[in-house]
């Protein structure tokens, strides 16, 4: 049905708001729990650690109200006037998608609270949870039994985060600390990423069997097989990604300057992959699939 379909503008334009929240929110998620899980690692790169939170969650607040102006102009045909009329406002607000919406950008805007320190971080560690929360709110998440699908999707997106939020600092890791020290954070990091991975293809299963009532290909519908396919296939990059950083630490520690050209190399084509899941996800929840 994606193929066949006539791609007009607004469809485009929906299609690459709800990617980019979906990244973006998920960076600023993943910064968070970064911090939480790597402090020693998170102080040495203090500055950049704020300043990209800070960037993740301006762009995920501007892709959220863009997101949600394109439903609206899709759905009732004039944003100006849905604007406009206090009645028609509600409606589209009082929604799934708009209470989802809303959620966002409170948690958004809790991410932006300044200051490097303990109650900044409570504050900022909250405004995550909501945002994580908010993706419960709507899609499969709200067909029964709700709490564990809800629980499900949870578990799914803050592993997926954790990766997405630890890419940058790791990047940077060992022209920034030195080859010793940035050769254990990837090797601490690649050791929870493989965890963050087994989390997210348990729950991601489990969430297919909540959708389709198996676990296995063929299922009854060409989206169900694209969730399979996009479980199986996104996990074993990720695992052959966390995989590679383990094997490249002992290098790294060296000082071999080819360990950490490789490991930026490496980066590069996972940072692309989350994108072209994303997006591809973004598509297939967009204009649905037969």
């Amino acid at each position: 049905m994606i193929l066949t379909l006539e791609w007009d503008a607004l469809l485009i334009a929906r299609i690459l708001a709800k990617a980019v929240t979906y990244y973006a929110c998920l960076a600023a998620i993943g910064t968070v729990l970064f911090r939480v899980l790597h402090k020693a690692a998170a102080h040495e790169q203090k500055r950049f650690l704020c300043t990209w939170l800070r960037m993740s969650a301006v762009v995920a607040l501007a892709a959220t109200a863009s997101a949600w102006a394109l439903d609206v102009q899709w759905l009732f045909g004039d944003l100006m006037a849905v604007l406009q009329d206090r009645a028609m406002l509600a409606v589209s607000l009082q929604s799934d998608f708009g209470n989802a919406v809303l959620i966002r950008a409170l948690g958004l805007l809790l991410l932006l609270w300044p200051g490097w320190n303990r109650t900044g971080h409570l504050i900022q560690f909250g405004g995550a949870l909501l945002v994580l929360f908010s993706f419960t709110l709507v899609g499969h998440t709200v067909k029964e039994p709700r709490y564990l699908m809800g629980a499900g999707i949870l578990i799914h997106l803050a592993a997926l985060a954790y990766w997405i939020g630890g890419l940058a600092p790791i990047f940077r890791a060992p022209r920034i600390m030195g080859a010793q020290q940035g050769g254990r954070l990837v090797e601490g990091f690649g050791r929870n990423a493989v965890i963050a991975v087994g989390a997210a293809v348990v729950t991601g299963s489990l969430l297919i069997w909540g959708i389709t009532g198996r676990f296995l290909l063929p299922t009854t519908s060409a989206y169900e097989n694209f969730l399979v396919l996009k479980l199986l296939a996104f996990s074993g990059v990720m695992l052959l990604a966390g995989l590679n950083k383990l094997v490249l630490t002992p290098r790294l520690v060296e000082g071999q300057s080819k360990a950490a050209r490789s490991l930026r190399i490496s980066i590069v084509f996972e940072a692309s992959i989350i994108a072209f899941v994303l997006f591809a996800i973004a598509a297939a929840t967009t204009v649905g699939w037969p």
